[in-house]
C-alpha cells in the first residue's frame, strides 16, 4: 500500500499540493466562526449523577418551576447551565429587597421596559462579580461622601449595565468605554447575563456586605452563567472600564479603594492566563523546532517544510471540527482548539521529521528525488501510521471519561492526529520534491547529497566541531555500551532514575486546589480578593448553597414546638 502511495504522490506532487489547497480554502470557506459552536462553561460538563447537577435540579424543580421549562442558557448536554431565578421589584434603591410576605408582581416602568431588579434565590452553579470598596486611610472607615458616591453614580453605573450588557467575548465588544452605553438598547430580560445586583444598602443582606471595621464594603453582582463562562468577559471588561475610566475616577472620592473579584472575575483571568500560556508555548515550540532544525539540517528551506506541513494541517483541522460542530456531530468546548494545536504541533513535526531522515538517508545512497522519496514512503510509512494510529487509539480512550470535556478532547485530538498524518504521508513529500534541491539550499551544486555539507562558513566553531563529529561518536560509544552491557545500562538507569520516583510517591498527595493561588499577583481578581480578604470571612463572596429537600406529609408533620423553633432560627 505505501509503495503504490509513494508512487503516486511522486508521479502528481502538483496534484497533491493542489488538492489539499482546495480542501482547505473551502473549509474555511464554509465553517463557521469558533464563537457560534463552542460550549462554555465547566459544571454543564458534568455528569448527570454528580452532586451539583443533582442538586441544580432540585433548585429548579423547588423554587423556579415552570420557568425551568425555558431556560435561557444551556449546557454541552442540552441540560440547563444557568435560569434565570425569581425576581422583585424595587421601590426605592435596586439594591434594597422587597419585604418576602409581599407577593408583587413585576411592575413595568413607564416606557414598557421591566426596571432593574435584584434577585432574591441564586442560581447554586452561577457566578458572581464582587466590587469590593476600601477606605483604610480614616479610622472611621467608609466616609458618607462614599456612600453618596456610590448611590449616586456607581450603582446607576450598575443599572444601565445591567440592563445593557448580554453574554458575550470582549473582543466583539464595540462599546467597552462608558461614554457609549446610554445610547445601547436594552437587552431582553432572558438575554442578560446580570441576575441580580446586592449592595450594602439591601434589607436583606446589605449588613452582611459591611465589614466588622466598616472600613470596607462589598456590591455582590449575580451572573447566569458559570464562573468559568468565557461569556463573562464581556461584563468584566466593561465593569473595568468602568472603574478604570477618567471620568469615574474624577467622581471618585480620594483615599477609596475600588476592586473587582468575584468568581466570574477568577474564572476570566484564569481563562485568560491558560490562553496566553497556550500562545507562548505555541511560538517557543515553533522557535525551538527552527532553530534544532537549521543545526541539525543547516537547510532554511528544509526547517520551513514541517513547519508549513504542520500550521496547514492545523488549520484544516480546526475548520473541519468546526463544521462538524455545526452539524451536531462533535461537541467543541471553548478552548478545546488551543489542546489541538499544541498536541497536533508537536506529533506533526515529529511525523515530518522521521520522513525528511529517511529522504536524505537515500540521497545520500546515491538514489534521485524522486526514487529517494518513493523508498522513504515506502520503508516509513507503516512505522508513521503504527506511531500515529498508537496515539490517535490511545487519546480516542478518552471518550470513555464522565467528564464531557475529556471526551470531546479524545474526538478533537485524535482527529487533528489523523489529518497531520494524512498531510506527512502526502502534503510533505509532494512540498520536497517540488523544491528538489532548493530544499537544501545553499547546498545545490548536484542531486546526491552529502552529509557534511552546510550554509555555515568552514572557520566556524560549529564547522570544527561537525569536522571532530563528537556528537555523533558520543551515541555510537551509547550504542557499543548497549550493545555489550545491556544489563548494567538497564541497573545504572533505574538506580538513578529511583530518587526521583521516590519525590514523586511522596509528594503524590500534595494537589492544589486553589484557584488564586495559580494566577500572576497583579491580576485583578486576585487584587480585588486581597482587599476582601482582609476584612471579611473567608466564603462571604462565594457562600455554599445547601439544598435539603422533606416529602410534603413531612412538612406538615411538623408539631408546634418545631415550627417555633424555625421561626426563632428565621427570625
Amino acid at each position: 500500500m505505501y509503495r503504490r502511495l509513494g508512487e503516486f504522490v511522486c508521479r502528481n506532487p502538483w496534484l497533491m499540493i493542489a488538492v489539499w489547497t482546495v480542501l482547505v480554502i473551502a473549509a474555511g470557506v464554509f465553517a463557521p466562526t469558533g464563537v457560534s459552536v463552542w460550549q462554555d462553561g465547566e459544571f454543564a460538563f458534568l455528569p448527570q449523577d454528580s452532586s451539583s447537577r443533582r442538586a441544580e435540579r432540585l433548585f429548579r424543580d423547588a423554587f423556579l418551576g415552570k420557568e425551568a421549562e425555558h431556560p435561557d442558557q444551556h449546557g454541552a448536554d442540552g441540560e440547563t447551565a444557568g435560569v434565570a431565578p425569581p425576581v422583585a421589584d424595587e421601590e426605592t434603591t435596586p439594591s434594597a429587597a422587597p419585604d418576602p410576605d409581599e407577593d408583587t408582581p413585576p411592575v413595568e416602568a413607564a416606557d414598557n421596559k421591566p426596571e432593574v431588579r435584584t434577585s432574591l434565590q441564586p442560581d447554586p452553579l452561577g457566578s458572581s462579580i464582587v466590587i469590593a470598596l476600601e477606605r483604610t486611610d480614616d479610622p472611621y472607615g467608609l466616609q458618607d461622601q462614599d456612600w453618596e458616591f456610590v448611590e449616586a453614580e456607581l450603582i446607576p453605573q450598575l443599572e444601565l449595565l445591567q440592563r445593557i450588557s448580554p453574554k458575550g467575548y470582549t473582543e466583539f465588544d464595540e462599546h467597552r468605554q462608558p461614554s457609549t452605553w446610554a445610547s445601547l438598547p436594552d437587552v431582553p430580560l432572558a438575554n442578560r447575563v446580570i441576575q441580580g445586583v446586592s449592595t450594602p444598602s439591601d434589607k436583606r443582606v446589605g449588613p452582611l456586605l459591611r465589614s466588622a471595621d466598616q472600613r470596607a464594603a462589598l456590591i455582590v453582582i449575580d451572573l447566569k452563567t458559570e464562573f468559568l463562562d468565557r461569556q463573562n468577559s464581556l461584563l468584566v471588561a466593561r465593569l473595568e472600564s468602568l472603574i478604570e475610566s477618567r471620568e469615574f475616577r474624577l467622581k471618585k472620592p480620594v483615599g477609596m479603594v475600588v476592586a473587582l473579584s468575584g468568581s466570574a472575575t477568577v474564572g476570566r483571568d484564569m481563562l485568560r492566563a491558560e490562553t496566553e500560556s497556550a500562545s507562548r508555548t505555541e511560538l517557543y515550540t515553533k522557535v525551538l523546532v527552527i532553530v534544532l532544525l537549521l543545526l541539525i539540517y543547516r537547510s532554511p528551506l528544509l526547517a520551513l517544510v514541517p513547519l508549513v506541513t504542520v500550521g496547514v494541517a492545523v488549520e484544516l483541522t480546526r475548520f473541519l471540527l468546526r463544521i462538524m460542530a455545526q452539524h451536531e456531530l462533535v461537541g467543541l468546548f471553548n478552548g478545546l482548539e488551543v489542546y489541538v494545536t499544541v498536541v497536533v504541533y508537536g506529533a506533526g513535526v515529529d511525523y515530518c521529521l522521521f520522513l525528511i531522515a529517511r529522504y536524505r538517508e537515500e540521497l545520500d545512497r546515491g538514489l534521485s528525488f524522486r526514487e529517494s522519496m518513493e523508498h522513504s514512503i515506502r520503508r516509513v510509512g507503516a512505522a508513521l501510521a503504527t506511531s500515529a494510529g498508537t496515539s490517535i487509539v490511545g487519546i480516542a480512550m478518552m471518550v470513555a471519561a464522565e467528564f464531557g470535556k475529556f471526551r470531546q478532547a479524545g474526538i478533537a485530538i485524535s482527529f487533528g492526529l489523523f489529518v497531520v498524518l494524512c498531510f506527512a504521508l502526502t502534503f510533505t513529500p509532494a512540498f520536497l520534491l517540488l523544491l528538489r534541491q532548493w530544499a537544501f539550499w545553499p547546498d545545490v551544486r548536484k542531486e546526491r547529497m552529502q552529509a557534511n555539507a552546510g550554509w555555515f562558513p568552514s572557520t566556524t566553531l560549529w564547522k570544527a566541531l561537525q569536522e571532530h563529529d563528537w556528537i555523533g561518536r558520543m551515541w555510537d560509544g551509547v550504542a557499543k555500551l548497549l550493545e555489550r552491557r545491556p544489563g548494567l545500562v538497564f541497573v545504572v538507569t533505574c538506580l538513578a532514575m529511583l530518587p526521583f520516583a521516590g519525590i514523586a510517591v511522596q509528594q503524590h498527595g500534595n494537589l492544589s486546589y486553589g484557584l488564586l493561588s495559580d494566577l500572576p499577583v497583579n491580576e485583578p481578581s486576585v487584587i480585588g480578593a486581597r482587599v476582601v480578604q482582609q476584612h471579611f470571612a473567608a466564603g462571604v463572596t462565594g457562600p455554599a448553597t445547601v439544598l435539603i429537600r422533606f416529602d410534603e406529609e413531612d412538612l406538615h408533620a411538623f408539631d408546634p414546638l418545631a415550627d417555633e423553633e424555625l421561626n426563632s432560627v428565621a427570625d
